[in-house]
């Protein structure tokens, strides 16, 4: 997508805007970004097949779709940049847990999951993203590993109307830099907000197994190189546990 014009979607309430862009995206511009987001999500999913839900008004629930000749490089990279571009607008800084999620004093607070499918001949490609914003912390409590908001943070409830429209932008801003320029731009926030340094011991997720080694670098295509048993590893794809 070379241009950043979009038609947007908006629903009180959805099981999924992920699940709701590939039951319609043969209905959707193949001219310009679709962008679709939920004041509630009942049933969403993130990476890994984990759920992603969100209460009314608490949280974004968001899946940007345009369709392309090819996958751009680096897409996951690109656009957590563009979400921390986003954070960064309204005042809060967060870090980056290779390869898409974001955190904030080692608590997730939200993360990236990009897809792709074909849609007659061509292909469709879902960027979605799920932050916790409002969310108090009774529910943060509640999840299945450290967690945090925005509010939780700030002290104070945030307007989400104004997150929303601010990462929107942003994110097709990001989409049609990556298109135009490819991945090397971002490498440089994306280095800036990677909460691993060099040296680090790290265990890592990687076809159900545990592998534990010592964090070297993420490159400009963004692979993780990792030391294991002495010997330098690249994976493309994987998941650290901290």
């Amino acid at each position: 997508m070379s241009n950043t014009s979009a038609d947007h979607y908006h629903f009180v309430r959805l099981r999924s805007t992920a699940g709701w862009v590939k039951e319609n995206a043969h209905k959707l511009s193949k001219d310009s970004y679709s962008v679709v987001w939920t004041d509630e999500q009942t049933a969403g999913y993130g990476r890994q097949g984990r759920t992603w839900l969100s209460s009314p008004n608490e949280n974004v629930a968001m899946t940007i779709c345009y369709f392309s000749e090819a996958v751009p490089e680096g897409l996951p990279i690109a656009v957590v940049v563009g979400v921390a571009r986003a954070l960064n607008t309204l005042g809060f800084d967060c870090d980056i847990k290779w390869p898409n999620d974001l955190q904030i004093c080692g608590k997730k607070l939200g993360g990236v999951l990009c897809e792709t499918f074909s849609v007659d001949n061509a292909i469709c490609i879902s960027v979605s993203v799920g932050l916790n914003v409002n969310m108090p912390q009774h529910k943060l409590e509640m999840l299945d590993q450290p967690a945090t908001s925005l509010v939780a943070e700030s002290g104070g409830e945030q307007d989400l109307k104004r997150f929303t429209h601010v990462l929107k932008n942003e994110l097709c801003l990001t989409l049609t830099q990556l298109h135009n320029n490819g991945l090397a731009p971002f490498m440089e926030s994306y280095h800036k907000h990677l909460m691993h340094k060099q040296g680090d011991g790290i265990q890592f997720h990687h076809h159900n197994a545990i592998v534990k080694g010592v964090f070297e670098k993420i490159d400009d295509r963004g692979t993780l190189h990792l030391v294991v048993d002495g010997v330098l590893a690249q994976f493309r794809s994987g998941e650290i546990i901290v």
